[in-house]
């Protein structure tokens, strides 16, 4: 992959049994296919921003990426519960605008509201779970 995406500098140890196989293989397929969830995952724009949206946002869609797991007591070793927590995220983003690439805004990394927070902690808490 040689675009600028999320996908580029993500950590994760190969190493760490089935569950690092799963994550390896979900960005393999992220990567190289050219699914449309793929395809847009591959499109996010991997900078951070620092700013709540510049308007209110009613609605919990679209929902920012993970830079790191939201909140303490979650540990992420080697990467792995950010890496299927940001695939869940996206899938649910690419999910909410029906599966379409014209319709799904760009993946991003932003502070979330406080309803997209308590979703980021149950998608992390259930990735963290996965890989343990």
């Amino acid at each position: 992959h040689t675009g600028g995406g999320i996908i580029d500098d993500t950590p994760f140890e190969r190493s760490a049994g089935v569950d690092a196989q799963l994550a390896h293989d979900i960005l393999e397929q992220l990567q190289s296919s050219s699914a449309p969830l793929a395809v847009y995952w591959r499109q996010a724009d991997s900078s951070m921003i620092d700013a709540r949206p510049h308007k209110r946002q009613r609605d919990l869609f679209p929902l920012p990426l993970l830079h790191a797991l939201p909140q303490e007591g979650l540990e992420d070793t080697g990467g792995l519960a950010c890496v299927v927590a940001n695939s869940c995220i996206a899938t649910l983003n690419f999910m909410r605008y029906d599966f379409n690439l014209e319709r799904a805004p760009r993946l991003r990394y932003t502070l979330p509201t406080l309803a997209q927070a308590s979703v980021h902690h149950h998608v992390a808490t259930r990735a963290q779970r996965h890989v343990e």
